[in-house]
């Protein structure tokens, strides 16, 4: 069966939980946590462009001196430090 890929996007770009997305659209939840299927890329690729634009905002705010802004570019630096030292 065929699902509308660009739904699913969508909804990843809203930050809705896989579980929530395979109820609104009726996809079932395996074709959204299989990594190979079209469904989970769809899902990621709308998820992973969304939080792009959200750190590129929120490195922005941290570089006008927002504290809150800056800690939060902390965390995400730290998180990916410790997931990248898992790689080298």
């Amino acid at each position: 069966m065929l699902f509308d890929l660009k739904k699913v996007e969508e909804l990843g770009s809203l930050f809705y939980s896989i579980s929530e997305v395979s109820i609104m659209l009726e996809v079932p939840i395996d074709k959204l946590t299989d990594e190979d299927s079209n469904e989970y890329k769809a899902y990621q690729k709308g998820f992973l462009n969304s939080e792009i634009e959200l750190r590129k905002e929120i490195l922005e705010t941290a570089k006008t001196g927002s504290p809150n802004a800056q800690e939060t570019i902390n965390k995400i630096i730290k998180s990916a430090k410790t997931t990248n030292s898992r790689y080298a």
